[in-house]
């Protein structure tokens, strides 16, 4: 039991913050400790309902109207141009998001997301979709996947999945005919300029694009990172978009230039560029741009989300191996997902810029909203932000509580935030003891001390990112 002083010490840390955010504070009952539980178990909430599956950090995403830099980096894989534009398709509504060609020892494909829209994928589901070069040689019969969602989440996009000869993955652009009994749908083009620049990882994440705000992301992103590659995380495709801040791209500069991490740029700065819909897009692009160089993918897992084992299971590079053996104890059953509850911790708001996340030692007892995830990208077709949407084999799991979860360094940002189920009575120390190690990463990879460093990058140009081709 944790002493009475600390705990009504956070009780009034709560109250302040009630105080400053809402207005008033509400007592609520302690909860027990869910450490038996399935996490799936403790999660009833709608997790497709709008305010549920905002961005989670939207409170980075603070905008500007600010004049426009250009910037390129070493490893800019590819360019996803202005999404929403529309094919001319007869009469099947076809929003083009992003095109994606992806070959190795695994999957030749080249994959067409368009935006999901019901009578589109009726439309498609209903008729045989072929794809083809410009000449003709090759042609073949498309799968289409999108409609027929297994989990929970809402429909994101629709994909149209083409295979393609492994003779041309070296081709540097693709021609795309894409028809359906006896119309042509549309003709869509894709560079590939940035051939073999990927490798083969274990565990990737996906980092939607983030911009410098009041709490800026070069505050929160290099400790986030840092973290994960020290428990074995091998490698970050990160997002960027028409708005994103030159700050943001300086910031990444080390991760880039080390190779753990490789950057697409969305050239938009309309509906795509931020929010929700930016986030779906990057999620589901990076799906499939990981399908043949990733064992495990972390499609939706923001900056404040720290995945984190049982106590003794959370030391070193534990990543490596973890999601493995998680699966392997569901044999014979194939495991495409495994999800983990997340739980709040109690953080100051004016802990940002002075501290590391992982130093906040307090949280409550309990899961407090919907999960978060990774997956096996060889056999999961569609993402949304809590759940997968759609799978080719294989079953998700839940792991309990006492066996993992996401520990959620919250920024609290509206007042439904501010309503625990339990006061902050769990004294959880796990990743305190990470502090010292990311503090260590951080110095060494900006060549300073972090306080000064972060400090400098915040202070940073906010010029926005214009449009640029790779």
């Amino acid at each position: 039991m944790v002493p009475t002083l600390i705990a009504l010490m956070h009780l009034l840390g709560i109250a302040a913050l009630f105080q400053t955010v809402a207005g008033s504070c509400k007592a609520y009952p302690i909860a027990n400790e869910g450490g038996g539980s399935s996490s799936a178990a403790l999660v009833h909430e709608d997790c497709t309902a709008s305010d549920h599956v905002q961005e989670e950090t939207v409170i980075l995403q603070v905008q500007k109207s600010l004049s426009s830099s250009a910037g390129t980096t070493s490893r800019d894989l590819a360019t996803i141009p202005d999404p929403g534009q529309l094919l001319n398709s007869t009469n099947i509504l076809l929003h083009l998001l992003s095109v994606v060609p992806s070959f190795g020892d695994t999957f030749n494909f080249v994959a067409v997301l368009f935006q999901y829209n019901q009578e589109t994928w009726e439309a498609l589901a209903g008729m045989d979709v072929f794809c083809s070069d410009a000449t003709k040689s090759h042609r073949t019969k498309a799968t289409v996947w999108g409609g027929e969602r297994k989990g929970p989440a809402k429909h994101v996009s629709i994909v149209v999945q083409c295979e393609w000869p492994a003779s041309q993955a070296h081709q540097s652009s693709f021609d795309i005919l894409l028809d359906g009994n006896g119309q042509e749908l549309g003709q869509v083009h894709v560079p590939q300029s940035h051939i073999g620049m990927l490798g083969q990882y274990g565990t990737v994440a996906c980092i939607p694009g983030l911009w410098n705000g009041d709490i800026s992301a070069p505050s929160l992103i290099p400790q986030w990172m840092e973290f994960y590659l020290l428990h074995g995380v091998d490698h970050f495709l990160v997002y960027t978009s028409g708005i994103t801040h030159a700050a943001v791209l300086e910031m990444y500069a080390p991760y880039i230039k080390a190779g753990v991490a490789t950057r697409v740029h969305v050239n938009t700065t309309g509906t795509y560029a931020h929010g929700d819909a930016h986030k779906r897009l990057i999620m589901n692009d990076c799906l499939y741009r990981m399908k043949n160089h990733a064992q495990w993918l972390m499609p939706s897992v923001d900056v404040d989300e720290y995945f984190r084992l049982a106590e003794n299971n959370s030391v070193g590079d534990y990543m490596r191996t973890a999601w493995d053996k998680i699966a392997s104890e569901h044999a014979p059953t194939l495991v495409n997902t495994i999800s983990m509850a997340r739980v709040r911790f109690d953080r100051p708001l004016s802990v940002f810029y002075d501290n590391l996340l992982v130093n906040t030692s307090f949280r409550f007892p309990v899961t407090w909203s919907c999960p978060k995830y990774l997956v096996r990208p060889t056999l999961v077709t569609g993402v949304d932000i809590h759940y997968p949407i759609s799978w080719e084999n294989g079953t998700q799991i839940a792991i309990p509580m006492s066996q993992g979860f996401a520990s959620h360094y919250r920024v609290v940002i509206r007042p439904a935030d501010l309503a625990p189920k339990g006061l902050v009575t769990v004294r959880d120390e796990t990743l305190v003891a990470d502090s010292p190690r990311i503090g260590l990463a951080l110095e060494n990879r900006f060549n300073g001390k972090w306080p000064e460093i972060e400090k400098k990058l915040r202070a940073g140009s906010d010029d926005q990112l214009s449009q640029f081709q790779s």
